[in-house]
């Protein structure tokens, strides 16, 4: 059956081509909460399992998909670049007492902002419905934890043929950047498909 399969190359490349409509609604919700113009780099299909580059990953909000894509979607930052969006959007620097909370909560927005509207994109090119769960924080250990979130339920064999969609967005200096983690946990079906299934289980 289709739904037992794994994500494979090349449904990773059939995602990426879905993921236009997406992207732009991402940036601009982005820009009108922060002003900042950011730019997406072109998705990367990689191993689910292939470890995290670039920016030093150390906040995170992942949450779960469930309906025509199955499976995590993370969205994480740099501290610094959660400080730096949290001085924009409320023009102060918080102190002491208020840093984290506000970190938190701008972690939050951003994270909302960029999966919503990718994952809505997704569910409109697949011709079905994602829902995503209640978002959670990744813990401290942002890059390993996210990984075991990521590999899901399944065998090590299974997990070994999965892969993952990466996309970075990034402002024009690189001081500001996002990572997009989307890990489906079976290949991709039509909409019909999903949607049957979808109403099976709810």
């Amino acid at each position: 059956m289709m739904a037992s399969q794994s994500f494979s190359t090349t449904d990773g490349e059939q995602l990426s081509s879905i993921l236009r409509d997406g992207v732009e609604e991402a940036v601009n919700a982005f820009q009108g909460l922060t002003g900042t113009v950011l730019c997406a780099r072109s998705p990367q299909v990689v191993p689910a399992r292939t470890p995290l580059t670039g920016a030093p990953w150390d906040r995170g909000i992942s949450f779960e998909m469930e309906g025509a894509m199955d499976g995590s979607v993370g969205v994480l930052v740099s501290h610094t670049t959660c400080k730096d969006l949290t001085r924009m959007v409320e023009r102060r620097v918080p102190d002491d007492d208020a840093q984290q909370e506000m970190l938190e909560s701008m972690l939050l927005e951003v994270a909302n902002i960029v999966a919503s509207r990718i994952v809505s994109s997704v569910a409109n090119g697949l011709g079905g419905r994602i829902v995503l769960s209640v978002p959670r924080r990744v813990g401290d250990r942002v890059s390993e934890e996210l990984m075991t979130r990521l590999c899901g339920p399944d065998s090590d064999a299974m997990r070994a043929r999965w892969c993952r969609v990466d996309m970075e967005f990034a402002d024009e200096t690189g001081v500001l950047r996002v990572l997009l983690v989307l890990a489906p946990h079976r290949a991709l079906e039509s909409g019909a498909q999903a949607d049957e299934a979808f109403d099976t289980v709810g």
